[in-house]
């Protein structure tokens, strides 16, 4: 469900939680909030997530390799590791991180 709506993360590929939880919505919706409640939710739920996580893979993608090797060892980078592990793990969100 999350791949052929188009709710895949565009950094880490993954689809399956935001199937999940679109499918939760979907749930919700059938059983009596509506396809208007549904489409709302998704927009207030998932949607922002998606941008923020484009927004970060477009700067990514941007990176010549060997710059990107160098921003991975940078403390910065380093004091965030935990975080962007949370962050693709699923266990934050976009707009935590």
């Amino acid at each position: 469900m999350g791949d052929a709506a188009g709710l895949v993360d565009p950094l880490t590929g993954e689809g399956i939680a935001y199937a999940i939880q679109s499918a939760t919505l979907a749930a919700e919706a059938i059983l009596g909030a509506g396809e208007e409640q549904y489409e709302a939710r998704l927009r207030e739920a998932l949607l922002p997530e998606l941008e923020i996580a484009a927004r970060l893979a477009r700067r990514f993608r941007r990176l010549p390799p060997l710059l990107m090797g160098l921003c991975m060892c940078l403390g910065a980078f380093r004091r965030r590791a935990a975080r962007f592990t949370d962050l693709l793990c699923g266990q934050t969100s976009y707009r935590r991180f």
